[in-house]
């Protein structure tokens, strides 16, 4: 891995994708009451109010009835835990696999991560910077495998955008290359034409790479824009997915710079 792409992946902790103000539920409330507290706040789960915190009530399998809700909370047992040092990026990754769990520090709960956080900004910093970091990558393999050539593998707008790019950053006396001013779609597009690229990171055909190349410049869009995860992929199980294909890829792309 580039130390760049290192460098990215272990800036945030799951703690900045935590939400810290943890919410307790009175275990002698009912499980009607909770319920509705719950639902009214959007709560997931709820740890209850005990001495420890070691008990858990969770919003898809509460039943609302009369009885206390402390007779229907869960353990807080390994599987609902991860340690506060846990980069965000792995953080993410769980949630693929369990829609909430808390985040323990020492021996107390630091705070909770549910599928909603995917939308904090911490989450499209991070992606904006894997993808930025694809990039440096990709420039690398562009000069080994192209060479000074790549420029001619550029349409001639294209070749007139850098040019432009290029003149104006040495106008205010930027240390950069022409290859430093290429746009993402542009270095997508001579990753393709560098020999043996695609195979090399796992691409099965140039249809297959077109679909990846839209998918990862419509995310780019959304996050140089403002949005976050969830705007560019509503559901959070494909959200996940989509960061776990970005992390991937640059992944991969550094692996063959």
């Amino acid at each position: 891995m580039g130390r760049l792409l290192q460098i990215v992946e272990e800036s945030l902790a799951v703690t900045h994708l935590a939400e810290l103000d943890l919410k307790l539920a009175d275990p002698e409330w009912s499980a009607l009451r909770t319920h509705q507290w719950m639902h009214d706040n959007g709560f997931d789960a709820a740890p209850l109010d005990e001495p420890e915190l070691h008990r858990v009530v969770v919003a898809d399998t509460l039943r609302p009835n009369s009885s206390p809700v402390r007779e229907q909370a869960r353990p807080i047992d390994s599987t609902l835990l991860v340690s506060a040092d846990l980069s965000l990026a792995d953080g993410i990754a769980r949630l693929a696999s369990r829609p909430f769990y808390f985040v323990l520090q020492r021996d107390q709960l630091r705070g909770i991560v549910t599928r909603a956080d995917l939308q904090r900004p911490a989450v499209a910093m991070i992606l904006f910077s894997m993808i930025l970091a694809s990039e440096s990558a990709m420039s690398v393999v562009i000069d080994r495998r192209l060479g000074d050539a790549w420029i001619e593998q550029l349409r001639a707008a294209d070749r007139e955008s850098v040019d432009q790019i290029f003149k104006a950053r040495v106008r205010t006396n930027t240390e950069v290359t022409r290859l430093e001013c290429l746009m993402l779609n542009q270095r997508l597009d001579l990753l393709a034409a560098c020999p043996g690229a695609l195979a090399d990171l796992g691409f099965s055909s140039r249809k297959d790479f077109k679909k990846w190349k839209e998918r990862l410049r419509g995310l780019r869009d959304t996050l140089a824009h403002g949005g976050g995860l969830l705007h560019a992929e509503p559901d959070p199980l494909h959200a996940i997915g989509l960061f776990e294909a970005v992390r991937s890829f640059a992944d991969r792309v550094w692996g063959v710079a």
